[in-house]
């Protein structure tokens, strides 16, 4: 079986300015994948690509069985990857991670369960993980292997989240951002809310506020549609970017959450913009990767700017309260893992049951062209008759012989149980090797 590989980075390992760095956008994500479904991407035959604001990973499926050649498969799915991302090669090694066969299966199954995110049990990742394997299969660059690992992954996210209180109450990226808010403006006060963007982490830190009892909301995005879709569910006022320094002025929370690779607000733009303020606290936080808010304003007298890195400590803080779901969700997380292994490991029968079948199939020919010519003049509904009675015949006394070699390929008896089929029936005898 050919190996598989997982290759990345995330919040454990690299800080919010190197993770900015090292992320694709959508159109680098889809180019690289249909590099690899047009066979430009030497030793690797299937890829799928996780892209969020807190990891890039990619999983990967190598071109052969051949485990001499991982370290070139490693060193190619590298070499993608610094061809889209501004890091160096020693900055993306000294930041990156590296799993190999099970330890990747696992790995994948972890995160999409959410047990290996920031907040632990966030909920976006399942569908971000859901989002990444639909883009890879679009661009065709999957596989048997990896859609098959993808589904085991999405299948134990899905059973963690029903199963388990693991997702109950689940504090996401938004729910943090909405109580370190709430403990520096109050939560007697109406509070402004200016979302700049609409996209799917703008709606749930959005959606994390308004139900926390935000009494204005004020949406401002570069595709208006968006922006008018987001404030019509929440009964929000569009913004124009035009007339973003005036929303900046009425707000008393501005969450950033843009796919935009640039810097939207500027040191500059607040230090004309703070004397109007009337010394009203100003609360940022900058949930986008690549940042939105200039890291330099942070410092400046009554603004309090919040990435990514920032609410890595209530992770820890809030781990205590799920903890007793973690064992049963790792549980599950290992079932799916497991699962998939088996799987893997019974396809090792595969090639073998297709020479077994088709020596049968050839076999069953055969003796069809030697006995209807004495069967005398058949109807065409008899010859189907007996077509069909040939090849459930075949089929059944195949039957067991299939169900055994994939049982023992699972428990990694495979290959024993190939050869004694081989040397039993003949199977390579008349295949014959090319010279």
């Amino acid at each position: 079986m050919a190996p598989l590989l997982c290759v990345g980075l995330s919040y454990e390992t690299a800080s919010v300015a190197i993770r900015e760095k090292a992320a694709l956008t959508v159109a680098q994500q889809r180019e690289a994948l249909h590099r690899v479904a047009h066979g430009q991407v030497i030793d690797i035959a299937e890829l799928v690509i996780v892209s969020t604001c807190n990891r890039t990973e990619f999983y990967a499926v190598q071109s052969t069985s051949d485990g001499d050649n991982t370290a070139q498969a490693l060193s190619q799915i590298f070499a993608v990857w610094r061809s889209y991302c501004q890091l160096s090669d020693a900055e993306l090694q000294a930041a990156s991670y590296q799993q190999l066969g099970q330890a990747a299966v696992q790995h994948l199954c972890q995160v999409a369960a959410g047990l290996d995110s920031q907040v632990i049990g966030e909920p976006q990742i399942l569908g971000q993980v859901a989002d990444a394997y639909e883009l890879a299969l679009n661009c065709g660059s999957t596989g048997a292997t990896l859609s098959a690992l993808m589904q085991a992954a999405i299948q134990a996210g899905k059973r963690i989240r029903t199963e388990t209180a693991l997702g109950q109450g689940a504090l996401s990226i938004g729910s943090v951002a909405a109580i370190h808010a709430s403990q520096i403006l109050g939560v007697t006060q109406p509070v402004t809310i200016l979302v700049i963007g609409a996209g799917e982490m703008a709606q749930a830190v959005a959606t994390a506020f308004i139900r926390r009892g935000t009494d204005r909301l004020l949406i401002a995005n570069h595709t208006l549609q968006h922006a008018q879709e987001l404030a019509a569910q929440w009964d929000g006022e569009v913004v124009p970017f035009t007339r973003l320094h005036e929303a900046l002025h009425r707000a008393d929370l501005v969450i950033t959450a843009t796919a935009s690779p640039h810097i939207l607000l500027h040191r500059d733009d607040l230090l004309t913009l703070l004397p109007q303020r009337a010394e009203r606290p100003l609360v940022i936080f900058d949930v986008a990767l690549p940042r939105n808010v200039d890291p330099g304003i942070t410092g400046l007298s009554g603004v309090h700017l919040y990435n990514l890195d920032d609410l890595q400590t209530v992770r820890d803080t809030h781990y205590s309260v799920r903890q007793s779901a973690v064992p049963e969700a790792q549980r599950i997380a290992n079932e799916e893992a497991a699962a998939f292994a088996r799987w893997q490991s019974s396809r090792s029968a595969v090639p073998v049951i297709q020479q077994l079948r088709a020596k049968a199939e050839a076999i069953r020919q055969s003796e069809l062209e030697r006995l209807l010519p004495r069967l005398g003049e058949l109807s065409a509904h008899e010859q189907a008759l007996l077509d069909e009675f040939s090849q459930r015949l075949v089929n059944k006394l195949l039957h067991s012989p299939t169900l055994t070699l994939k049982s023992k390929s699972a428990i990694g008896e495979g290959e024993l149980y190939a050869d004694v089929v081989d040397e039993l029936w003949q199977l390579t005898a008349d295949h014959p090797a090319e010279a």
